[in-house]
């Protein structure tokens, strides 16, 4: 699991609004190797740049977007469990707008974007079964 998550052509099936990420190098990724990409976020397509600031090889990965239109860190963490590995994503973001209004939409944006993430991790599974399968 953890060489399909940390490959930059996945990338679109782990987070939702992924258009595009490439990296600077070949893996084996670690801290302070580059990634850069193109999302799409509530309606609005940006480029995004960031490195990697903690890697646990098979455990933990965390990334923070050094250029971005809404900058963000994503920690991925892998658990051995009874029958498998846990995978658990969390997208943070710093919030657009200031002030009373601005906590309010943000904490909207937030809940909307937990939804899809969600919804989108129900995915990926299948993804790395078929990645999987394909390697055989």
């Amino acid at each position: 699991m953890w060489t399909y998550i940390t490959d930059p052509d996945h990338t679109a099936h782990v987070l939702p609004g992924t258009l595009t990420t490439r990296a600077e190098k070949p893996p084996p990724y670690g801290v302070g190797d580059l990634w850069h990409g193109r999302a799409r976020f509530f309606g609005m397509t940006y480029d995004w740049s960031g490195a990697f600031t903690q890697v646990e090889t098979d455990k933990l990965m965390e990334f923070r977007s050094t250029e971005s239109r809404f900058p963000f860190i994503t920690t991925d963490t892998l658990d051995e469990v009874d029958g498998g590995t846990r995978y658990s994503c969390r997208a943070v973001g710093k919030p657009l707008i200031g002030g009373c209004v601005g906590r309010l939409l943000d904490a909207a944006m937030a809940r909307a974007y937990q939804r899809v993430l969600q919804r989108h991790l129900t995915k990926l599974p299948g993804h790395i079964d078929t990645w999987a399968a394909g390697r055989r």
